[in-house]
């Protein structure tokens, strides 16, 4: 099976390869609706901390999906 640039198993797939802290801040904030301070108090670490990771797995996440041809990843994240 073939998966479309940014279909929602590619996006896990590729939250999965993010890393550690990258990964769970994106996952609890961005899918969980958790807020950051929540997301800190889980994965360790302050509430900007917890952020940063969120925004930096999300930045990797935006240029792997628009390397690989998906462009509208506000869609998707």
């Amino acid at each position: 099976m073939v998966e479309e640039p940014g279909s929602g198993a590619e996006v896990w797939r590729l939250v999965a390869a993010l890393p550690t802290r990258q990964r769970l801040a994106v996952a609890y904030h961005h899918f969980g609706g958790l807020g950051f301070a929540e997301v800190a108090a889980l994965i360790g670490g302050t509430p900007d901390a917890a952020r940063r990771a969120a925004f930096d797995g999300r930045a990797s996440l935006r240029k792997t999906l628009n390397t690989k041809g998906f462009h509208r990843t506000e869609d998707v994240l």
